[in-house]
Formats: C-alpha cells, sequence, structure tokens
C-alpha cells in the first residue's frame, strides 16, 4: 500500500495526520459520523394534494403508453403474420423447375433495349 502522509506525520502515535494520500484511495475504509436513518417514504395517502394529484397523472399516462405499446405490438405480429403467410402462399405457387432444364440469363442492358423495341 503506498500512502503518504502530509503536513507533518505521526510521532510515535501521538497525533493524528491531517491529509493521507494514497494511490489506492478505492481501497480504503471511510465511516461517516453522525449518520441516522433517513425516515420511511411517505403513502399516497400521505402525500399532500399536489404531488398525489402529479403522480395520479403521471400513472395515468404510463398506463396509456403500455396499452399503446401492446396494441402496436399486436398489430405489428399480425401484419408479420399476414406477411409470411403471403410469402409462403407465394413460393407454393411458383413451379418448381428440373434441374435439368438449361437457364438462361440476360444482361439487363439487352432487355433495356429489347423492351424499348430497338
Amino acid at each position: 500500500l503506498d500512502v503518504e502522509m502530509q503536513e507533518g506525520g505521526a510521532a510515535a502515535g501521538t497525533e493524528q495526520p491531517s491529509e493521507i494520500v494514497s494511490t489506492n484511495a478505492y481501497m480504503l475504509l471511510y465511516r461517516q459520523r453522525g449518520w441516522s436513518e433517513p425516515p420511511p417514504p411517505l403513502t399516497p395517502q400521505e402525500l399532500q394534494e399536489g404531488p398525489r394529484m402529479e403522480v395520479e397523472v403521471l400513472q395515468g399516462v404510463h398506463r396509456e403508453a403500455c396499452e399503446a405499446y401492446a396494441q402496436r405490438s399486436s398489430e405489428v405480429l399480425t401484419a408479420v403474420a399476414q406477411r409470411r403467410e403471403a410469402v409462403r402462399a407465394q413460393l407454393a405457387s411458383a413451379p418448381v423447375r428440373s434441374r435439368d432444364e438449361d437457364d438462361h440469363w440476360l444482361p439487363a442492358a439487352w432487355l433495356e433495349h429489347w423492351a424499348a423495341g430497338e
């Protein structure tokens, strides 16, 4: 532990140093004097009217946001399921080609000229 005492040191333990500097300060333990337990939180009935109304308003806003999220989530899940079903139906209706059949690849430029009638 690398500890350095400043403003003079203690002579044979008779006097406490005014400041201790340490590169390992995170390892030191501290004790707070005069600490007392904080009071317990107030219940909603104990709150004054203003804060109570604010808490109720914020709870209502939160509840509405949760309901909107749940509704939007179910709509999105339904849309995803419908899209999956549409893709599956499209793939099922597509003809499966044999591996023995030849395929032909054409350049996009040639297709554009052909479509334009040139």
